[in-house]
């Protein structure tokens, strides 16, 4: 499979957008999620190996959403306004795509090496991808497409251990999709399939 590289995009079956687009990656290859109405590839600078979604002024609760991730499913974690993500890459860029759904996309297991859902709620309704500085990327525009209210948040990765093996690589290495719907507050988090990136070895 080839590696991440920039630029690139989709939308439905929309043409690709005006060479000026910057820090895209190229789709990631299985990546495009079936029922989601907007799906596009960013490529992400993260810092000690954390970005975010985040809700107008909030920001994520640190160290404490970072302890919460190590003890739980190790990949992350969602709160009123925020949800804060792990990645293996210590500094530099990963690939992120960003799916916004009308309902519940359809999940495959398939090629990724983590899945997890977890709840969200947006406040203001204005919520928006950061990098690992929580400065928001205002290019990618708004994720809470349905308004104020929870959603649900699923996040398939791959390329983890080789991002934390390398720690600051000089290409992106790791592969991150995000799926954004309206959905019910649900308190449990779901894993679906996790990596052994961050577990502890006995």
């Amino acid at each position: 499979m080839p590696g991440p590289s920039c630029p690139g995009w989709r939308v439905g079956h929309a043409p690709a957008p005006e060479p000026k687009q910057q820090a895209l990656c190229a789709d990631i290859q299985g990546g495009w999620i079936i029922g989601c109405m907007h799906s596009r590839t960013y490529k992400l600078h993260v810092d000690y190996r954390q970005y975010a979604l985040r809700d107008g002024s909030i920001l994520p609760p640190i160290p404490d959403a970072h302890n919460k991730i190590i003890r739980g499913n190790t990949l992350v974690t969602g709160g009123d306004g925020y949800v804060f993500f792990l990645a293996g890459t210590y500094i530099g860029n990963i690939c992120v795509m960003i799916s916004l759904c009308e309902n519940e996309p359809l999940l495959s297991l398939d090629d990724w090496e983590a899945i997890v859902e977890v709840s969200y709620h947006s406040p203001e309704g204005k919520t928006y991808l950061c990098d690992g500085e929580f400065s928001p990327r205002q290019d990618v525009g708004n994720i809470a497409h349905a308004g104020p209210g929870w959603y649900r948040i699923r996040i398939q990765t791959r390329g983890r251990a080789e991002g934390r093996r390398l720690d600051v690589p000089k290409e992106p290495v790791e592969e991150h999709v995000i799926s954004v719907w309206p959905s019910r507050h649900q308190e449990s988090d779901q894993v679906y399939k996790m990596d052994d990136v961050f577990r502890p070895h006995k």
